[in-house]
């Protein structure tokens, strides 16, 4: 009789286990892949600053379009916002210095 218990009892064990580690990597998994995606933003951020050295042109808003896409991709819609704001904000300073648009 013992032995027909602890059949089941080893079994649902088993599954636990699984579960716990399973879902574990899963999140992990998720929250590095998070942690890249903000890696991304933060680094196109550096490089439009490299940019924005040079003055305002047309590649000051390139960048900035750059820094807004990688927030879209994170899914952070305050940052995506406020970047489009600064690519426009590029656009008009870039026409006002007389650069060609396409």
């Amino acid at each position: 009789m013992r032995n027909v218990v602890k059949i089941p009892l080893i079994f649902i064990l088993l599954i636990l286990i699984y579960f716990l580690f399973t879902t574990g990597s899963s999140y992990t998994g998720q929250h590095q892949t998070n942690e890249t995606k903000n890696q991304v933003a933060q680094e196109a951020i550096k490089q439009y600053n490299i940019v924005k050295r040079n003055g305002p042109g047309i590649e000051a808003s390139l960048h900035a379009g750059f820094v807004a896409e990688a927030f879209l991709q994170i899914g952070d819609k305050e940052n995506y916002t406020k970047w489009i704001k600064i690519k426009e904000q590029e656009e008009r300073d870039a026409k006002n210095a007389n650069v060609n648009l396409p």
